[in-house]
């Protein structure tokens, strides 16, 4: 099933260029879209889902303390960078997994959140 999305999306960017289209994003609709991909689990398939923007700061909080003050029983489950362009002028990631919940560095730009 993966690969089929993969090829899927690689002829839709592909069928975008060809015609002259521009891509926009924003990049909170970008995280949301990874969270919410992230989120699966069989057992859990519903539930609520925040990607929380996060300030770049060696001394701010960690996202596992930024989905807490979304309520006792939010959790961090992935931390993500979502870049504003890369090198082909599309929306570009870097995934931190869940030591990015912990870290205070200038990693992670958005907190993926969800309840326990």
């Amino acid at each position: 099933m993966a690969s089929k999305l993969t090829w899927l999306m690689h002829l839709l960017i592909f069928l975008c260029c060809l015609n002259g289209v521009v891509l926009k994003f924003s990049k909170d609709g970008v995280a949301l879209a990874f969270c919410t991909a992230e989120s699966f689990e069989p057992r859990t398939n519903y539930g609520r889902i925040f990607a929380v923007k996060r300030k770049c700061s060696t001394t701010g909080k960690t996202c596992k303390d930024i989905c807490k003050e979304i309520g006792p029983t939010y959790n961090c489950f992935e931390t993500i960078n979502v870049y504003d362009k890369s090198a082909f002028k599309y929306p570009a990631s870097f995934r931190y997994r869940l030591p990015g919940c912990e870290t205070k560095n200038c990693g992670p730009n958005y907190c993926c959140c969800r309840k326990k």
